[in-house]
């Protein structure tokens, strides 16, 4: 039996491999990773910030009085 994959999980699956990535990239060897850390978190959320597009909702809501016809 397998389990699904949560929106969650599946989002810190995706953080903990563009850690690993990054990391790789820079050549850090594992001792010196975990000093980096909050640098590898600071720059992917820079990254991440800077490709995602900021979500628009479009929904108007209707009161709760309201009728719909």
């Amino acid at each position: 039996m397998s389990s699904i994959p949560t929106p969650v999980t599946a989002k810190l699956t995706r953080v903990v491999f563009a850690m690993y990535y990054y990391l790789q990239n820079v050549k850090t060897n594992v001792s010196n990773a975990r000093r980096k850390r909050p640098k590898v978190i600071r720059s992917l959320k820079s990254n991440f910030i800077s490709i995602t597009p900021i979500p628009i909702e479009n929904e108007v809501s209707t009161p709760y009085n309201t009728i719909i016809p």
